[in-house]
Formats: structure tokens, C-alpha cells, sequence
């Protein structure tokens, strides 16, 4: 997604395109926090891309890269000694003009489709939270064979996503909601 996000973004004038992920911190804890701890034990990692030209694998990598450098070392200095970890964000913020910003979050592998309240499991998971302009929102289906993808982006931005030939050999796209 990021890929045809920077592929579209390519037009724009841009310097930076940068992917923002929100990582559940509990199993980078030492030791790791239970499974069912709630609340937003998160911290967000950042991946920046200056090239023109997509390589998905290389967008991939600095995707990985980004959230493996979040380790019980790094929680730790960043909280734990109250720094905070603005470098990108800093950059950003004091350039917008040269950025753009991709967020992802995803809720996969959290049993929601496991919930009975007392009517029933939900026969369809979704959120009622504001989604960033531009991003993508990643949920399990109920079947848990495949991975729901809510999309945000301005409207022209959308139609030139939904015919996109790399989306569209890994998706199928729905009506919109």
C-alpha cells in the first residue's frame, strides 16, 4: 500500500515520503506485558523514503527496519528516561512543505472476533475512529484467512489507488462504506 502511495505521491513535489506504524509494545517488553493487557501500549515507528523510483522491496525493508529497531533497549531509553524520540517527527513538523505522510495501524491477531458479550461473536469487526487523511487501517477477517484494509485518501488520490495493477494483484477492492 505504501508502495502505490509513493508511486502516486511521485507527482507531487514531495522531497520525502515517510510510512508511520503503530507498534504494540507488550511482547518487546522484557519481560513481555500479558497478552490481555488493554489500553494503547503502543509507540510509533517511522520510515522514510527520499528515492523516486518504488521498489517495493526496498520500501518493505525500511518498513522492517523501522519497527526492529523497537526492542526493550530502545522502550526503555525513550520512556524510561523521559527522551523523546522526535528526530523525524521534529523534521517534519518543521518542514511539512517537503514531507508526506503515510500512516498504517493495525489491529491483526487481536481476538476481537473471539468477543461474546453476552449476544453473540461479531459477525464483522470495524472502528469508529477518525482514520488519518492519508493511511491504511489493517483488521483480520472473521475467518482470520485474510486481512481487511481500510484506506483513507483523498478522493483522486482513491481512484487512481483502486485501479492500481500492484494493488490489485494482492486485493480485491469493496464497495466503498
Amino acid at each position: 500500500m505504501w508502495g502505490a502511495f509513493v508511486g502516486e505521491e511521485n507527482e507531487s513535489k514531495k522531497v520525502y515520503k515517510v510510512a508511520a506504524h503503530n507498534v504494540d509494545l507488550r511482547k518487546r517488553l522484557d519481560p513481555p506485558l500479558p497478552q490481555h493487557c488493554i489500553g494503547n501500549i503502543i509507540h510509533t515507528a517511522m520510515a522514510k523514503w527520499p528515492a523516486k523510483v518504488v521498489d517495493y522491496n526496498g520500501l518493505a525493508g525500511k518498513i522492517h527496519e523501522s519497527i526492529s529497531l523497537i526492542n526493550n533497549d530502545y522502550i526503555c531509553q525513550v520512556y524510561a528516561d523521559s527522551i523523546t524520540d522526535q528526530g523525524l517527527l521534529a523534521q517534519i513538523v518543521k518542514d511539512p512543505n517537503n514531507w508526506s505522510l503515510f500512516g498504517f495501524s493495525s489491529w491483526c491477531k487481536f481476538p476481537f472476533y473471539e468477543v461474546d458479550l453476552g449476544f453473540g461473536k461479531p459477525i464483522w469487526v470495524g472502528t469508529a475512529m477518525r482514520l488519518m487523511p492519508r493511511g491504511a487501517f489493517l483488521l483480520d477477517t472473521r475467518d482470520g484467512e485474510g486481512i481487511e484494509a481500510w484506506v483513507t485518501l483523498s478522493e483522486e488520490a482513491m481512484l487512481k489507488f483502486e485501479k492500481n495493477p500492484d494493488i490489485l494483484a494482492y486485493a480485491s477492492v469493496s464497495p466503498r462504506i
